[in-house]
């Protein structure tokens, strides 16, 4: 016997709580970017933002400051590129944000699924959970102006 359940879960735009110097942040972007299930909650989505949020936040807070102390009153302030209506930094900023977000919703999946098949699916997913932690790394390093590394094994 089988039947069809259709997903009747909906989400809403809610916003993440963040230092005003930051952009807003907000769920809805963030889902449709990172292709999250609406499965996931929406408050889980928002639990892992905030996470990332305070995570981002920590990682930049001597550099926040030295732009603070030169006088730019948010992030929008420091001078970047502008790509449309946002800077680069804040394109950096949000990309670093989703992915962690992103790499802590899928760590959350993994703790919840323990049949053989959700361990063997998870194996497959660490690679991308490592992969999202990673490309927070290279937008933060971008906003601090660090170049990157690649290390090849002989």
């Amino acid at each position: 016997m089988s039947a069809f359940l259709p997903n009747t879960s909906t989400t809403t735009n809610l916003q993440a709580h963040n230092l005003a110097w930051y952009p807003v942040i907000e769920t809805a972007p963030f889902r449709q970017a990172y292709r999250v299930l609406p499965e996931v909650p929406d408050d889980q989505a928002l639990r892992a933002l905030q996470s990332a949020i305070l995570s981002t936040n920590r990682a930049l807070a001597g550099w926040k400051a030295e732009q603070a102390a030169a006088g730019h009153a948010t992030l929008a302030d420091v001078p970047a590129d502008a790509y449309g209506e946002q800077t680069e930094l804040e394109l950096h900023y949000k990309a670093a944000v989703h992915a962690t977000a992103k790499a802590l919703l899928m760590d959350a999946r993994r703790q919840t699924d323990t049949t053989a098949d959700g361990h063997d699916r998870a194996d497959a997913l660490e690679h991308s959970a490592d992969d999202y932690r990673a490309e927070s790394t290279r937008a933060l390093r971008a906003m601090l102006g660090q170049t990157g590394t690649t290390v090849e094994l002989i």
